[in-house]
């Protein structure tokens, strides 16, 4: 089966992501903004549900980490912070447990383009093709 040409969401989507502790993870202030709620609504999932986020599907990132980030994607998450200066990466299957937290049909309908874009990220990095993925992440 050949591959499609992702969306220009999924490409945004994908310019966002980060090959990250062997992961490709996306911010969570990215994420809540491709999912179209507030930072502190995933925030507040994570705290009222840690039983769905594990270490290993949603992880705090370092200061160092942080600022690789940032510095990468100055359009999403420039100036945002989240409850208590906590930032967490979401990797794959932590999207995923974000629709078990948020089960309204949006949410679900939302994720569905970021795990695409997941998906075709790391095909890309398979072929070693990324770039050509990569949008200008101003946009």
């Amino acid at each position: 089966m050949a591959a499609e040409t992702p969306s220009i969401f999924e490409s945004q989507v994908i310019a966002h992501l980060r090959p990250l502790r062997g992961q490709a993870v996306i911010l969570d202030s990215d994420l809540a903004w491709f999912l179209g709620i507030e930072l502190e609504r995933i925030a507040d999932a994570i705290e009222d549900r840690p039983e769905l986020f594990p270490p290993d599907f949603v992880f705090r990132l370092t200061a160092v980490e942080l600022a690789r980030f940032e510095k990468a994607s100055p359009c999403l998450t420039a100036g945002v912070t989240a409850a208590e200066g906590r930032r967490v990466a979401f990797c794959t299957h932590g999207i995923g447990m974000l629709l078990i937290a948020f089960p309204e049909e949006k949410f679900s309908l939302a994720a569905i383009p970021v795990l695409r874009a997941i998906t075709s990220y790391w095909n890309a990095i398979e072929s070693g093709q990324v770039a050509s993925l990569l949008v200008n992440r101003k946009s």
